[in-house]
């Protein structure tokens, strides 16, 4: 079996491969979540959240696809990061609020989306101004996701943009947490009433957790070394293009800064949708630079690994 079968020429076996990794995680959650899951909560989210939630993963995965594509970063289309952000979000766990996690990963997916886009068309306005209120309306939605106001920041270093349209994207994320507050404080509450909720909310304890399930931290030992393996690769004369390095640029960054935040008392299992954007496609890409015959093996490791921690813990 070639690489390329399962990873670019087919976005429908993607696709139904990561439907099917989301149904399995959602239906092991309802029947037997892992201690990790419910340290955030013990009160999850009903059915027809978690539904809701499911089709928002599903639409997340798919549309990492187009961000992997965007990202210049391959040759031909592959659609690896498709079954890739299904096994990041939904196999490693699932947190109690996850319906405000996918929501999340949502929004910074369509937020990098836009921010990439000014890789394609130069001297874009809208671009930069919604990919950061993109980021700004995920903060609203889940706080840790605040360290994206970092990224629209960063982005206009990486993305080499203009003083208008730095301006711009800083207007763009701003503009989300300036009406809430605007709102909350014409309600009767203080004007700084959000940014503490922030502080609040990101500084909160969590239940202490006994125990790990093995699965998961083999499943992201595993992910982590392929990654690592993907970096060290010998990058051939084609990489050297620019908008693919700024490209992969961001999303290391997004995925540095997001992993940093996990270190807050407030984060837990819902941040595993929102890093699993830029994660992915940088996984994908990871396997995409690794010989063809190593990553086959990789790729299958990480599946079989997904596969025995959700059915066998």
């Amino acid at each position: 079996m070639q690489l390329n079968s399962i990873t670019r020429n087919s976005s429908f076996m993607a696709m139904m491969l990561a439907v099917v990794i989301i149904i399995v995680a959602f239906v092991r959650y309802s029947i037997s979540p892992f201690e990790v899951e419910i340290a955030d909560s013990p009160y999850g989210d009903g059915a027809m959240a978690r539904a809701a939630a499911a089709v928002m993963l599903a639409i997340t995965a798919l549309l990492t696809g187009r961000l992997a594509s965007m990202s210049g970063a391959f040759k031909q289309m592959c659609t690896l990061s498709i079954p890739l952000y299904a096994v990041m979000a939904c196999g490693v766990a699932l947190s109690p609020d996850i319906l405000a996690a996918s929501v999340a990963g949502l929004m910074t997916l369509l937020g990098l989306l836009l921010m990439l886009r000014n890789l394609v068309v130069a001297g874009q306005k809208n671009a930069p101004f919604f990919g950061s209120l993109f980021f700004g309306v995920a903060a609203l939605i889940y706080p840790p996701c605040i360290i994206l106001g970092v990224v629209s920041v960063v982005s206009v270093l990486l993305l080499a943009l203009s003083l208008r349209q730095a301006v711009i994207s800083l207007a763009g994320w701003l503009l989300p947490l300036l009406m809430t507050s605007y709102v909350m404080w014409y309600m009767g509450s203080d004007f700084s009433t959000l940014a503490e909720n922030f502080v609040d909310a990101l500084s909160a304890p969590r239940i202490r957790i006994e125990s790990v399930p093995y699965g998961a931290i083999a499943l992201v030992v595993v992910m982590a070394v392929v990654m690592v393996v993907g970096a060290m690769a010998h990058v051939p004369q084609a990489s050297s293009l620019v908008r693919m390095r700024r490209a992969i640029s961001l999303l290391v960054v997004t995925m540095a800064l997001l992993l940093a935040t996990a270190l807050l008392p407030g984060c837990g299992t819902a941040l595993l949708p929102v890093v699993a954007v830029p994660a992915s496609v940088l996984l994908a890409y990871s396997l995409y630079r690794i010989p063809n015959t190593l990553s086959i093996a990789l790729y299958w490791l990480i599946l079989v690994v997904a596969i025995i921690h959700i059915f066998l813990e």
